[in-house]
């Protein structure tokens, strides 16, 4: 009758390694949990930083879009006032030229 200790001790010994067995397939589905989460975030993560990107060329482009108007809004004033100087001055010259015509006129009158 010595038999019954060994079984005992052979299906303790089976029991251990069954409760191991489950614990290792439990280990391993929470890690592949895990593992497809964290997938799951990288992805998000990807995809957020995809679209800062574009945001970024966005709104750079649209930046790079108004620096340009706002130089061609400068030039075009800076144009504007250099034609407004040039009529002021040739108009003064004129003004001068009739001015020194009539003195003449007078002085050739004289």
């Amino acid at each position: 009758m010595g038999f019954k200790p060994i079984l005992r001790m052979l299906n303790d010994r089976a029991e251990t390694i069954r409760e191991s067995l489950e614990s290792a397939d439990k280990v391993r589905e929470e890690a592949a949990q895990n593992r497809a989460e964290l997938e799951g975030q990288m992805a998000e993560s990807r995809e957020q930083g995809q679209q800062l990107m574009a945001e970024a060329r966005v709104t750079a482009e649209r930046f790079r879009g108004e620096q340009q108007d706002r130089a061609r809004a400068e030039a075009d004033a800076l144009i504007e006032r250099a034609r407004e100087d040039i009529n002021k001055e040739r108009d003064r010259v004129i003004d001068e030229v009739r001015r020194n015509f009539a003195d003449l006129a007078i002085l050739a009158a004289e």
